[in-house]
């Protein structure tokens, strides 16, 4: 049975939001971080690049079960183009890395195999940050931990999508109990495995949500379950950081999984409780609809170099010590990252704005 596409509305606000994200993640690291510095209240305002990330693995989520349940061709189609999304800008990604710390005179005390390797299978995350990491980014590239992450939630699509044709019902509530479990599990033994499912529960909102949309019956009832599993994996971050106290620090585990599953709630339930308030007032979500409009042309752009934006900003603008001498030096990174973006979407040929150009389906 076909399905009805996405409203262009919709589908240019997730544009919007997932540039924003993009450019979050990059100010953050750019200011936060202290790779430039800047005054604290510019500080303050781009310190939310974690909260960015649970942003774009909803996104994920969404535009993934949008565009690939029921979708014909098959696993292996679906995973070559899901990978094909994935990789060829990270591995520009690091050969930047290893071309600037050369450049850099800084190639043999940086250059460590290992993480390279374990990048390239989907196996990094921050160390820094939580414990049971296996490998850390190389060249220090914060803004790589996540990708282990998306890598896994594609690889385990396939499998989410048969149990939800078999038990439409239960799906979401398996879903839930493992992620939860798994967060569980990782209080008393960190891994990286149980850490990773435990987040899948955070992109599987951001399908349950685009399954809610295509079937329009968006709202808390329709997201329901969803709700009641982040709900409780917040519940559960909160008393770990109750029981062993926050001496990592704000941006560290526990708290860290407070800040990602909390956000992660409330942005759900924002749309559980927006998205029929507009369905109500036919008006409202008419005069929202014309003002983004007026942002369409501008929201594709960014948001099909967002990806780009998110690999490619480490290398250019923070590892590489060009741009730190200067205004010109900085501008000339800066349009060489824009390039780069650019040209990585065109090669991935997996912009959003493109993904979403066609109809989307899904079974009612």
């Amino acid at each position: 049975m076909a399905r009805p596409a996405l409203p262009r509305g919709l589908r240019v606000f997730l544009d919007a939001v997932r540039g924003l994200a993009a450019l979050e993640v990059v100010a953050h690291h750019l200011v936060s971080v202290n790779a430039y510095g800047g005054p604290v209240v510019l500080r303050d305002v781009f310190a939310f690049g974690q909260e960015a990330v649970m942003v774009f693995f909803l996104l994920s989520g969404f535009v993934v079960y949008a565009n690939e349940f029921d979708r014909r061709g098959g696993v292996g189609a679906y995973l070559f183009r899901r990978l094909r999304r994935i990789y060829p800008p990270l591995v520009l990604a690091l050969v930047l890395s290893i071309g600037v710390a050369a450049a850099d005179r800084d190639l043999v005390a940086e250059f460590h195999p290992g993480q390279v390797l374990g990048t390239l299978v989907a196996l990094q995350d921050n160390g820094a940050l939580k414990p049971g990491v296996i490998v850390d980014p190389p060249f220090h590239n914060l803004a790589l931990w996540s990708l282990s992450y998306e890598i896994a939630f594609y690889l385990v699509f396939p499998l989410l999508a048969s149990a939800l044709h078999r038990w439409p019902r239960l799906t979401p509530h398996l879903v839930g109990a493992v992620s939860l479990a798994a967060f569980a599990a990782y209080t008393v033994h960190p891994g990286h495995a149980v850490l990773v499912l435990a987040y899948l529960l955070v992109w599987w909102a951001g399908a349950a949500m685009a399954r809610a949309f295509l079937q329009d019956r968006v709202g808390p009832r329709a997201l329901a379950p969803e709700l009641l599993w982040l709900t409780a994996l917040t519940a559960l971050a909160v008393g770990t950081t109750l029981r062993s106290g926050t001496g990592g620090g704000f941006a560290a585990y526990p708290l860290l999984m407070v800040r990602h599953f909390g956000v992660a709630t409330a942005l759900v339930t924002l749309v559980a409780v927006v998205a029929p308030t507009l369905r109500a007032r036919p008006a409202l979500a008419a005069a929202l609809g014309r003002g983004l409009a007026r942002v369409a042309a501008p929201s594709a752009f960014l948001a099909s170099i967002s990806y780009g934006l998110y690999v490619f900003h480490w290398p250019l603008l923070v590892q590489w010590g060009f741009p730190h001498t200067g205004p010109v030096p900085f501008a000339v990174a800066a349009v060489t990252l824009l390039a780069l973006a650019v040209a990585g979407d065109r090669w991935a040929g997996a912009g959003l704005a493109r993904r979403h150009r066609r109809p989307v389906a899904v079974a009612v």
